[in-house]
């Protein structure tokens, strides 16, 4: 989505208890990331206090101008707990849009490729010519347009739309030993199910698109080259938070929200977009407790 695109927000909010609920309070905040990955201060959107008749429900809705380019997570939260979230990511360019998908998204000790697909979206009144300029995996460069040696080839090589026009690029990545060579993480000392981020960025935009495979552990020899240049970056995924009790029972409010209007967000990822952050709104939520469990929250290649 683009700059200057006006969103509208619908809410719904049931009681599944056959019984009266009285003075919920019911909030949206948002959270946002500017493109160099400066981090801002969360901020309230939509309040409301709800009264519930049993088995009773609350719609209501906002609009949502969004102003600047980058990263933009809402929150719903009902009662003191966050029930739901949402991840828009803000081009500054107002007509390509593209989305990507890879598979298998679980990469096990058998599978020797994942396939990438990429889907973009003219949205304006212009023709444009397209390409992809690169590709990483693990945060290693395996595909550089100006480049000669490339571990991939993204089909087509470009691609010309018209306006309100759609396209598709593929590519495969191979996994053996001269994807190790290229990666700056050791993939046989990798645990099992870690976040892998692929990431390709596209002339027409300024931000990459991103998706995440998990991978097992893979000893595909070769050469590990770690350089200052290759040191890798990772982002913390936010999963859905676990947050403490509250004076009424959430449990007994199922909670929704969607967002209409003229713009798509990247579905599908939404838990690993936005650098983990411990958030914490006073008189509304405890802290995030830091996760502890060892399951690999931290996705390789991701710079954002």
């Amino acid at each position: 989505m683009s700059v200057g695109v006006k969103a509208r927000f619908t809410l719904t909010v049931r009681n599944d208890e056959n019984a009266p609920r009285y003075s919920i309070p019911v909030r949206v905040y948002y959270v946002y990331t500017s493109p160099d990955g400066v981090w801002h201060s969360v901020i309230k959107v939509k309040e409301a206090e709800v009264d519930f008749d049993p088995l009773g429900e609350y719609q209501d809705w906002f609009d949502f101008t969004f102003a600047n380019p980058g990263t933009y997570k809402f929150y719903l939260v009902v009662n003191g707990q966050e029930e739901d979230e949402k991840v828009i990511r803000v081009n500054s360019q107002g007509s390509i849009s593209a989305v990507m998908t890879c598979n298998p998204e679980f990469v096990t000790e058998d599978v020797n490729s994942v396939s990438c697909r990429v889907d973009v979206d003219n949205l304006g009144e212009t023709t444009e010519d397209i390409w992809i300029t690169n590709i990483y995996f693990a945060g290693g460069e395996i595909y550089d347009k100006s480049s000669a040696d490339n571990l991939v080839t993204p089909s087509p090589s470009s691609l010309t739309l018209n306006s309100y026009s759609t396209g598709v690029f593929t590519f495969t990545i191979p996994i053996n030993d001269e994807l190790q060579k290229r990666v700056p993480v050791d993939l046989s000392d990798i645990n099992p199910g870690t976040p892998i981020a692929v990431k390709t960025y596209l002339n027409t935009l300024q931000e990459p698109i991103m998706f995440v495979v998990q991978m097992n552990p893979r000893n595909l020899g070769g050469d590990i080259h770690i350089s200052s240049k290759d040191v890798i970056s990772v982002a913390v995924g936010v999963g859905k938070a676990v947050w403490s009790a509250v004076k009424e029972n959430p449990k007994s409010v199922m909670t929704v929200v969607s967002s209409i209007g003229e713009f798509a967000y990247t579905a599908g990822i939404s838990w690993i977009i936005q650098t983990w952050v411990e958030l914490y709104w006073r008189g509304l939520m405890e802290p995030v407790p830091p996760d502890n469990s060892g399951d690999n929250n931290l996705i390789v290649g991701d710079e954002s």
